[in-house]
C-alpha cells in the first residue's frame, strides 16, 4: 500500500536537493535501489538503521526529542520556537 509519509517526502526531497540518483543513494547505504524507491513512494518505511544511513549520506541526522506524554504538538512547537529565538 502506497501512502506518502514525512519520511518518504523528506528523503526524496533531500536526495533530489543533493542531485543524487536513487541508485547512488542505495549504493552508499548498502541497499537495493528498489528499497529506496519503496521508501520514497511510501510503499515501505525504512528500519532505523537504513533511515540513519540514508540521512547520513544526505548530510542530515535523525534526532529524537523526548516529550512529555501530556505535551501536545503545538506547545512543543512553541517551546522550540522560543528556544530558537533566544539563541
Amino acid at each position: 500500500m502506497k501512502r506518502e509519509t514525512w519520511v518518504s517526502i523528506t528523503t526524496r526531497r533531500l536526495r533530489r536537493e543533493k542531485a543524487m540518483s536513487k541508485e547512488e543513494l542505495a549504493r552508499r547505504v548498502g541497499v537495493h535501489p528498489h528499497t529506496i524507491r519503496n521508501i520514497e513512494t511510501g510503499r515501505n518505511l525504512p528500519n532505523i538503521t537504513t533511515l540513519e544511513a540514508m540521512l547520513y549520506e544526505l548530510n542530515h541526522e535523525l534526532v529524537a526529542i523526548p516529550i512529555d506524554p501530556d505535551c501536545n504538538a503545538q506547545s512543543l512547537h512553541d517551546d522550540l520556537a522560543k528556544e530558537k529565538n533566544n539563541v
